[in-house]
C-alpha cells in the first residue's frame, strides 16, 4: 500500500506544529499591557508668610499645596499599580 504525500510528511509537519504553538505561548505572556511609567509629580511652590502668632497660609497657596498633595497621591497610586504589576510578574 502506498503512502499518501502528507503522510510522508507527518513528522516533520508535526514538529512545525509544536514549534508554532510554543512560539504562540511565548507571544502571549509578552503581550500582556505593561501599565505606563508615571510621570513625576508636578510642584507648585507654596510660600508661608511668617506672622507674630506662627506661619500664615493664604487661600492661594492653601489651593498650591492642596493641588501638591494631590499629585503625589496620584503618583504613589501609579508607583503602586507598577510594584503590583511587575511583583505579580515574577511570582507568577
Amino acid at each position: 500500500m502506498q503512502k499518501q504525500p502528507w503522510q510522508k510528511h507527518l513528522i516533520g509537519l508535526s514538529f512545525i506544529a509544536l514549534i508554532v504553538f510554543s512560539l504562540n505561548g511565548c507571544l502571549t505572556a509578552d503581550s500582556t499591557p505593561k501599565p505606563p511609567w508615571p510621570e513625576p509629580p508636578a510642584s507648585e511652590k507654596v510660600t508661608f508668610e511668617p506672622r507674630p502668632q506662627g506661619l500664615f497660609l493664604s487661600f492661594d497657596e492653601y489651593r498650591k499645596l492642596e493641588g501638591n498633595i494631590i499629585e503625589l497621591r496620584r503618583y504613589i497610586d501609579e508607583l503602586t499599580a507598577q510594584i503590583e504589576f511587575y511583583t505579580g510578574e515574577i511570582d507568577g
